[in-house]
């Protein structure tokens, strides 16, 4: 296997994509210092899977994308892929060649590729370990590397010799198995703690299983039960029904016979009722007249009566007042003596009062005098306790400040050992960011330079920029406004083609005489067109001729009077107007005679309308017969004054199409729309065309210059973006220089705040700790002496208890007789305030009769004249009375007759509606039994729909189905009690999770199920540790035998580089050859054997590379890079050192300034910067060279 290809696409200074095709033996890169010779040695170390910014000489992972220089845009990604041959099948994959590539755009996302199908980093790195090409392994050399070799602190050292021994494989593989032993113990913890806490809930959650099978056997001997219990019930109810529906029928026969018999006495009872209404309305007509007299009878009865009631109640009215005023003065006389009572009661209630509250003050006196220690005993007492309570309190506060001091002497100690550790760090992280900083201000400069000089260029270039597109603006502007003429004429212009084809503007007879021959020419020959057809005009005198045509420009122009027949006749046959016919062959032009001409001369006259129209010549007559007298002037002042020089005479249009007619008529105005004026139309469209081919060479002529700006203005745009990338990517640099500059002196800060605080802390925290340690001693002292107190005091409080409960029962007794006084007290007080009330409210009453008995005596006086003119009424209203009776007497004789034979007929019907009521009543109760048997029915059918529901509704089950469930010989006497016995039971059974089985079912199977799981994982546990084991044990006897082979070789190595002397690599640990430090011991010639630390820098460097190559010997690398471990040696070692190169087979690419090392390539790759700060690359094969 051998590097055969290297490809970097925008990695650090390479921004283009660069190939380098390797060859197998040695192959040397140079160039001068900063050119980015070194960067093809950080590509390779990153496309294999270096994560170490540091490694990479860079201070994020960012920084390996191509930045950009003043004249390069900076990459938004780089890539690189490295190419191997893989024929010798060195990597076990089925491939003669490998590609690995690995891509990271600025955003941080990273992709990586095996043969172009992407995969994982770890599959990168695993593919290529115990190869010695991994980014830990030894086939990449550089100063770093010789300084880790050389370093007997660092891990570099190892990790090279368990490469070379072929065991980072295993080690990697043992690292993972003790990741998963890890995560099986802690699985199987986690397991024991899931199954413990199962088992737990197994056992009781299996005792509630048994009582809920118990609980569900005594359910189901119930249900059958109580199911056989409402099957009965439903074929009881059953048999119920079958009567009762027997019943209905018979009762609704007997219903159907009633009604009949009712129906028939009913036809009767219709027809006496026809016979007793005619006498009804002849007894109606008497009554209504008795009724009119019966009504005045009555009003006059009723005024007499009104009359006799009034009387009555004035006479009541005054026998009341009588009874009234008597009763008041009774009353009046008793609320005397009433008050007179209460005064006397009242006194007696307050000298009552007076003497309990005597008695009262004496008492509580007493009561005080005898128990007043009482308090004092209470207060004492519970000063005591408070006073215990806060000892209490004491010594809890005592112990937590023990508990607390020891608690801050603890981390006191704690944290100044820290401190201590913190100082000494942060002492070399201060000096490490001075240095950092001094650096940034430096770079920070030279960028800022840059911006300046861009801005400059980029503002020159903006000017220029919004210079042309001003331009471009005006240009475009002028190139819409083109535009929008242009569709304005095609659109007119259009128009005006569509009216001419149409023939618009002439009148319907002429439009279709034009259409009808113009398209039969064949057929009449002699059909010329409309004079407006055969004649042009220009376009100054289009209105001036329209005008002097007048209705003319529609005349048909044949060529002779006989093809003018034939289209009349035709206009005639179809009834289509009327239409002016001019033949050639007849009409005869006329114009000015030569004395008539003068007027030509006059000013303002342009000429004869004729001479202004263009026309074939065989319509000479005809134009000139139309317009040969017909002058044509600049303005209206112009046309006056010549129709007055010719005396009116002449027809006279202006060029705005005013018309003076011969004797004086004159005709102006506005004209009607262009497109309807067939002349000016012709003359607009020649017009229009015009325009037209103009409108497009001036769009032609501004698209160009449009697309010269544009051009002009994608240059400029192009040098601006140009400049505001290199700006933007500048700012971002400045930017991260700037923040890299806030983050580097914060840091300063911070360090040096953080050193100032330590020392501050340290010496609060030193303090803190003696101070605590005093404390805890005087506290423990403190804390001894009040628990003395407490003891002592609880035993005061107990005797004092006992002292007040005796007092205390004493004081209940005397107390509650003062009570008892108060009380008695409270009532007299009570009933005083009573009386005050009451001699209150009869006071009150009293004036209250006195005011109403005046009032009854200016009532009686107004009854009395109320009765004199009842008197006086009553009289008037008998006299009425009388001569009403004697009417009514008349028509009562004629009443009683017709009232007599209504009887007889209303006699008979009443016997009828007795048989019919009768019928009713017995059809009724019949009517009655029918609904009581039918409700009786509904309810027995509502009972078996019930049962059947509860059948449903409680067990889920239909009739049909619940009387598969019958059993046999069932004692339904006997089924009650059962019932209520099974229900006993189950009560019995208390609270039932009746999802106990499935539960413990499932909890069991879980549980086995876990178990097996733990047992897995401790059979996967003891495998992980024998493998482990092996692991190890194989680590141990591959690491000897390389490590010995390695220590052979070093030594013959040594020698053949030094000329002499003596080198080994022996284990710090032999007990731990897998951990332990790997020493390196020389003696160079003439020298004593010493340690690495002792010998020259050359020495040292070349002892190095003798270890290198002594491990090459052992385990050649596919390739190996080695990046300027030669700078250290001398010439004379150079020479050594390349001749060394060519004894192995291995591919070494190497980066050197040394000129023997240069001489020992089989091919030269020269590395150089450009202008744009690219690096760029040139490759020479020696032999080329050397021919």
């Amino acid at each position: 296997m051998y590097l055969k290809e290297l490809e970097i696409m925008g990695f650090k200074s390479f921004s283009d994509k660069t190939n380098i095709n390797f060859t197998k033996g040695i192959n040397a890169i140079v160039g001068p210092n900063g050119s980015g010779k070194s960067n093809i040695t950080d590509a390779i170390r990153w496309v294999i899977g270096e994560q170490s910014v540091k490694a990479l000489r860079g201070n994020k992972m960012e920084d390996v994308i191509f930045a950009g220089s003043d004249k390069k845009k900076a990459s938004g990604f780089a890539e690189v892929t490295l190419v191997l041959d893989n024929y010798d099948r060195t990597i076990d994959v089925d491939f003669n060649e490998i590609s690995i590539t690995r891509r990271m755009y600025r955003s941080g996302e990273s992709e990586y590729y095996i043969n172009k199908t992407q995969c994982r980093l770890k599959d990168i790195v695993e593919m290529l370990m115990d190869t010695g090409i991994g980014k830990e392994g030894y086939s990449i050399i550089g100063q770093g590397r010789i300084d880790d070799i050389l370093n007997n602190k660092s891990d570099g050292r190892r990790i090279i010799f368990e490469e070379a021994a072929g065991i980072t494989k295993y080690k990697h593989r043992k690292a993972e198995s003790e990741k998963k032993l890890e995560h099986t113990e802690n699985n199987i913890e986690r397991l024991e703690d899931i199954i413990n806490e199962i088992n737990n809930q197994l056992t009781p959650l299996g005792h509630q299983a048994e009582m809920a099978k118990k609980y569900l056997k005594l359910s189901e001997e119930l249900k059958a039960i109580e199911v056989n219990l409402i099957i009965n019930n439903i074929e009881k109810s059953k048999e119920k029904l079958n009567d009762i529906v027997d019943k209905l029928g018979e009762l609704n026969k007997l219903q159907a016979e009633k009604e009949s018999e009712i129906e028939k006495h009913n036809e009767d009872k219709e027809k006496i009722k026809v016979l007793t209404k005619e006498l009804e309305l002849k007894i109606q007509a008497i009554s209504e007249e008795m009724h009119s007299l019966i009504n005045q009878k009555e009003k006059l009865d009723g005024e007499g009566r009104l009359l006799q009631e009034k009387e009555s109640y004035v006479n009541a009215t005054m026998d009341k007042l009588d009874k009234e005023e008597s009763n008041l003065k009774m009353q009046k006389e008793q609320l005397d003596s009433d008050i007179d009572n209460d005064n006397k009661l009242l006194m007696s209630y307050e000298n009552q009062v007076n003497a309990l509250l005597e008695d009262i003050i004496l008492k509580e006196q007493e009561y005080k005098s005898k128990f007043s220690s009482i308090d004092d005993l209470e207060n004492k007492i519970e000063e005591i306790k408070d006073k215990h309570i806060n000892l209490l309190n004491k010594s809890y506060d005592k112990k937590n400040s023990i508990n607390s001091l020891i608690t801050i002497k603890t981390n006191s100690e704690s944290r100044i050992n820290q401190l201590n550790i913190d100082n000494a760090l942060l002492s070399g992280q201060y000096e490490e960011k001075i240095s950092m900083l001094e650096k940034t201000n430096l770079e920070l400069e030279g960028i800022q330079k840059n911006i300046r000089e861009i801005i400059d260029e980029k503002e020159e270039l903006t000017s220029k920029r919004e210079s042309v597109m001003k331009l471009l603006e005006e240009l475009q502007e002028q190139l819409v406004e083109e535009r929008s003429k242009k569709d304005n004429v095609i659109s007119r212009l259009r128009l005006l083609e569509e009216m001419e084809r149409d023939y618009g503007g002439y009148n319907k007879t002429v439009k279709t005489i034009l259409m009808k021959y113009q398209n039969e020419k064949n057929n009449l020959p002699g059909f010329r067109g409309a004079v407006g057809e055969v004649i042009s005009v220009d376009a100054e005198y289009a209105i001036a001729i329209e005008v002097a045509l007048g209705s003319s420009v529609q005349n048909i122009i044949t060529n002779n009077e006989e093809d003018a027949k034939i289209i009349i006749e035709f206009l005639k046959k179809n009834r289509l107007g009327r239409a002016t016919f001019l033949p050639i062959s007849s009409i005869k032009g006329k114009t000015l005679n030569s004395s008539e001409r003068k007027y030509l001369d006059m000013p303002g006259v342009i000429g004869i309308a004729a001479d202004m129209v263009r026309y074939e010549k065989e319509y000479k007559d005809i134009i000139y017969h139309l317009l040969g007298r017909i002058l044509v002037v600049d303005n209206m002042d112009t046309a006056v004054k010549l129709a007055k020089s010719t005396n009116y005479s002449y027809r006279i249009v202006t060029l705005e199409g005013e018309l003076i007619s011969p004797g004086g008529a004159i005709t102006g105005g506005s004209l009607g729309s262009i497109g309807s004026n067939i002349i000016t139309r012709k003359s607009q469209i020649a017009e229009l065309k015009g325009d037209y081919s103009s409108i497009l060479k001036g769009l032609d002529r501004l698209g160009k210059d449009i697309e010269i700006q544009k051009d002009e203005l994608d240059v400029l745009e192009n040098h601006i973006g140009h400049c505001t990338d290199s700006l933007h990517n500048l700012e971002i640099e400045i930017n991260n220089k700037k923040n890299r500059l806030i983050i580097l002196n914060n840091d300063l800060d911070i360090i040096k705040s953080k050193i100032l605080l330590n020392n501050k802390e340290l010496q609060e925290l030193s303090a803190q700790r003696d101070e605590a340690i005093g404390k805890i001693d005087d506290l423990e002292k403190e804390l001894v002496q009040i628990k003395d107190e407490v003891t002592d005091i609880e035993k005061v409080i107990l005797t004092m208890q006992d002292d007040l409960k005796v007092k205390k029962e004493q004081s209940i007794d005397f107390y509650n007789h003062i009570t008892t006084l108060k009380v008695e007290m409270a009532e007299t007080k009570q009933k005083i305030i009573s009386i005050k009330q009451n001699i209150e409210r009869n006071k009150q009453s009293l004036q209250e009769i006195e005011s109403r008995i005046k009032n009854i005596i200016e009532e009686k006086e107004q009854c009395k004249n109320e009765l004199i003119e009842i008197e006086r009424k009553k009289a008037e209203n008998k006299k009425n009375i009388e001569d009403i009776t004697e009417k009514q007497v008349e028509k009562q004789n004629e009443l009683e007759a017709l009232e007599e034979s209504r009887d007889r007929k209303s006699k008979v019907l009443e016997e009828l509606e007795e048989k019919i009521k009768s019928l009713q009543l017995d059809l009724g109760n019949i009517q009655n039994n029918l609904h009581k048997t039918d409700m009786a029915k509904v309810k027995i059918e509502l009972d078996i729909e019930n049962l059947e529901y509860k059948l449903l509704d409680t067990y889920e089950l239909s009739y049909r189905k619940a009387l598969e469930l019958r059993i046999d010989d069932f004692n339904i006497s006997k089924a009650s009690k059962q019932c209520e016995e099974l229900k006993e039971e189950i009560r019995a059974l208390g609270t039932i999770n009746v999802n106990a089985v499935e539960e413990y079912e499932k909890l069991n199977q879980r549980y086995e199920f876990l178990q097996k799981q733990l047992d897995d994982l401790i059979k996967a546990k003891e495998s992980l540790i024998k493998v482990i084991d092996d692991i190890t044990k194989y680590m141990k006897k591959q690491f000897i035998e390389e490590f010995n082979k390695i220590n052979t070789n070093f030594n013959e190595v040594f020698v053949k580089l030094f000329g002499g002397g003596k080198a080994q690599v022996v284990l710090a640990d032999e007990e731990d050859v897998l951990n332990s430090d790997i020493d390196i011991i020389a003696k160079p010639p003439s020298k004593k054997l010493q340690s690495l630390s002792l010998l020259s820098g050359g020495e040292r460097a070349l002892t190095a590379i003798a270890l290198l190559f002594a491990i090459l010997k052992m385990k050649p690398a596919p390739f190996c890079i080695l990046d300027e471990i030669d700078s250290a040696l001398d010439d004379a070692n150079v020479d050594r050192y390349a001749m060394f190169l060519k004894e192995f087979s291995t591919q070494f690419i190497i980066i050197t300034h040394r000129k023997g090392s240069m001489v020992a390539a089989d091919c030269l790759y020269g590395v150089t910067m450009d202008e744009t700060g690219t690096s760029k690359l040139l490759s020479v094969k020696l032999e080329d060279k050397v021919s």
